[in-house]
């Protein structure tokens, strides 16, 4: 059933995002007989990747796994790298959109700035800041994890001359060569700008509170024959990264405990796996390296003499790679890089260690430092805030959404957050997440995991119809039930004392708690299965 006029919308199910999580599910959404439309707040296909354009921008996922399952999708695509950058990721989304026809249900230029459930007609009502009224049966919020930019604010801040920018609004036509340029910040996009822009004829000064742990990405170029021997496999790879996977990447699974071994056998492990690049370094090494502090600094000890025979500088090293532990090896998820540590050692590259010199403030030329005994000043043309995003739960609750009873979500969670699985709230009937918070999400790799979660929520439309009802939320009762398992595997785990970005400890006044599901696809997927065989967790009618 669908509606329209030129400022009204009526149809099956409202999907907010048109990223890997709206494109399939406005896809098998349409293929279970329901009708769709997708709003998103962009102007194209892609999400985060439509987004992020900044230099060097790229996946941390090997060639084929981040892409689509879809026959009819992958046949005629190839990818040229084995880790691909924004423009390829781009060009992919055009191809998924030119195959499966998404664009004509998609609505573009479509902030979401509230959403209200009505209990008497049983439908949501999602209002646009350009004035569009949508209604639906069914809700599915698709706007992925990191669609929140997060830039603090440091004091005199506006005084300064030049622009200020973050990742995911990179201008276009910005000119770099002969600027000097500061980076605030060394995540995963502060790691990839300072790689690239290094190379560039300009002066470039790294402001670093807390150093990343990087390693080895060894990209290399995939040509189309290779690519196209490869989807010989494509089955094999895809059912593994969804069914056997407990990150929904296909590495080699690795049973064994690090204490049971020999130094040589350790040593010979940690030594195969930095060699074959990527994310094996923690997707395949010992088990025990989550849990076990010895088995985990004997994994930092590994990385840090590899990386530290990589730079000259002394000082560069110590504030990037310094011999004491600085916190647990896959407390955040691992960046993957080409030349990162070359190019901090460049001559034309300046690192300020924060933790020692913080920032005091702006002013008009640049960034002013606090040592012990004096400001330092740095003269500036272009700031960049690498300072990541309000993730998993900043966009949701952005788009000020009430619940039955007409609840914000911002304030059911003001105590903490209550899912179910990390796809359902409680009161929000009819209403699912895909890829947010509590459910393993940014510690798989994407496309694979939002399969089974669509796959799953198409399931409970198509069982809900068969035994004609009309609305479903989870009890109260499973939602505590999930998040007691939630805890249970952040408890478990040494990142129990992490304060990273997935703990909402970035983010100032946000509640610290683990924001994603540390036990991995299967456990999760088992649950997700479980929860099918009956409605006992559910409230329906």
């Amino acid at each position: 059933m669908e509606r329209n006029t030129a400022d009204t919308l009526e149809t099956d199910v409202i999907i907010v995002g048109a990223g890997f999580s709206g494109c399939y599910s406005l896809f098998k959404i349409r293929q279970a007989g329901y009708s769709a439309k997708i709003l998103e707040r962009g102007n194209d296909f892609g999400g985060v990747w439509h987004f992020n354009r900044y230099p060097g921008a790229r996946v941390d996922s090997d060639t084929p796994s981040y892409q689509f399952s879809l026959s009819e999708v992958w046949a005629d695509f190839h990818f040229t790298e084995r880790f691909p950058g924004y423009e390829e990721i781009r060009r992919y989304f055009h191809h998924v959109d030119a195959t499966l026809g998404l664009r004509k249900d998609t609505i573009f230029d479509a902030r979401v700035d509230e959403v209200k459930y009505d209990p008497a007609g049983r439908r949501w009502h999602f209002r646009t800041t350009k004035g569009l009224c949508a209604t639906s049966k069914y809700a599915i919020f698709a706007c992925g994890p990191m669609n929140k930019p997060y830039m603090p604010r440091f004091p005199n801040q506006d005084m300064f001359g030049g622009p200020v920018i973050h990742p995911s609004a990179w201008p276009n036509d910005l000119q770099l060569t002969g600027k000097k340029i500061g980076v605030i910040g060394q995540g995963a996009s502060g790691l990839q700008i300072v790689q690239e822009l290094a190379k560039v004829d300009c002066q470039l000064t790294v402001f670093v509170r807390n150093p990343c742990i990087a390693i080895p990405m060894h990209q290399r170029q995939l040509s189309n024959r290779e690519s196209e021997e490869m989807k010989n496999y494509y089955d094999a790879i895809f059912s593994e990264a969804k069914f056997g996977s407990s990150s929904a990447l296909p590495y080699n699974h690795n049973t064994d405990l690090l204490r049971c071994t020999t130094e040589a056998e350790r040593a010979g492990l940690f030594e195969r796996l930095w060699n074959r690049g990527g994310l094996g370094l923690t997707q395949s090494n010992y088990r025990d390296i989550a849990f076990d502090k010895t088995a985990n600094a004997c994994l930092y000890d590994f990385w840090v003499r590899k990386t530290r025979s990589r730079m000259t500088n002394p000082e560069k090293r110590d504030i990037v790679a310094p011999l004491d532990q600085f916190e647990w090896f896959g407390a955040t998820r691992v960046n993957l890089e080409m030349d990162y540590y070359e190019m901090l050692d460049r001559p034309n590259v300046k690192l300020v260690d924060l933790k020692k010199t913080p920032i005091q403030s702006f002013d008009r030329q640049g960034i002013v430092t606090k040592a012990s005994d004096a400001s330092i000043h740095h003269d500036m043309d272009i700031i960049i805030m690498a300072t990541g995003y309000d993730s998993l739960t900043g966009s949701l609750l952005d788009m000020n959404i009430h619940d039955k009873h007409g609840v914000r979500l911002r304030d059911a969670w003001k105590s903490g957050i209550s899912t179910y699985l990390g796809m359902m709230v409680p009161k929000m009937p009819n209403a699912f997440m895909l890829y947010g918070p509590q459910g393993p999400t940014t510690q798989t790799n994407a496309p694979p995991f939002i399969e089974l979660q669509v796959d799953w929520v198409v399931s409970l439309l198509e069982r809900m119809r068969e035994d004609g009802l009309h609305s479903i939320e989870p009890s109260e009762e499973s939602c505590r039930s999930w998040k007691s398992l939630v805890m249970d595997a952040f408890e478990s785990t040494l990142f129990r004392d992490s304060t990273a970005w997935w703990t909402g400890a970035n983010i100032p006044h946000k509640n610290i708690e683990p924001l994603v599901f540390l036990g991995g696809v299967q456990q999760w997927r088992h649950m997700c299965s479980r929860s099918l065989d009956d409605w006992e967790s559910f409230v329906v009618s």
